[in-house]
């Protein structure tokens, strides 16, 4: 798993993503792949440095995580990661939040912070050509499925002067979105206790 720690939160969010998408670019090159998938892991993280997060104990957050597709811009109907999956990133990032000193509350009035998760998936599918006894022409193709999980932790608008929702802190775990549940569990888990690793600051 590779680590980009914490930067300027002013960095184009863009740009970092530009940078991951590169990764598996970068990977998808070589025929044979990577030796184990979760060597093109990548941890990123970032805050705003002028938020103070002390005194702000309850957080609430989303049971599904939504796919970010152009399609939602055209008002086309959300998608969401399939809730298999959704349930390991969730239940991990309630771990490290409870580590953390946060409460989980359902009710958002009560909300100091949300943190927001979302997902942006890309399938890369592979073809293969050849012929069968020199005459027959035939295609093999395969297929895999990676993304981006994205947590977002906003400052409750209320609680903000201009209404606005503040994002004071964005985690990104990229290089997986489904698998083995036993391969999955194993590197969600990782990518998420990393992400929260790089955050000391996240306490209340």
């Amino acid at each position: 798993m590779h680590i980009l720690k914490s930067m300027n939160m002013k960095k184009n969010l863009k740009s970092i993503l530009a940078m991951l998408f590169l990764t598996l670019t970068i990977a998808g090159c070589y025929p044979g792949g990577p030796d184990y998938a979760d060597e093109y892991d990548i941890v990123y993280t970032n805050y705003d440095k002028d938020f103070n997060f002390g005194g702000k104990k309850f957080y609430a957050m989303p049971d599904s995580i939504v796919k970010i597709t152009g399609d939602v811009v055209q008002g086309e109907p959300l998608q969401f990661i399939k809730q298999v999956y959704a349930n390991t990133i969730l239940n991990r990032i309630k771990s490290n939040m409870a580590s953390r000193g946060y409460t989980l509350v359902t009710d958002t009035s009560l909300a100091d912070l949300f943190l927001v998760p979302s997902a942006l998936e890309v399938t890369t599918t592979t073809y293969y050509y050849g012929y069968y006894w020199e005459y027959y022409p035939y295609a093999v193709s395969t297929s895999y499925t990676t993304g981006s999980v994205i947590m977002n932790l906003v400052e409750k608008s209320n609680s903000n002067p201009s209404n606005k929702n503040r994002v004071v802190w964005v985690g990104i775990i990229n290089g997986l979105l489904e698998g083995s549940s036993t391969s999955y569990d194993a590197r969600i888990n990782k990518g998420v206790d990393q992400a929260f690793t790089q955050s000391q600051y996240i306490h209340p």
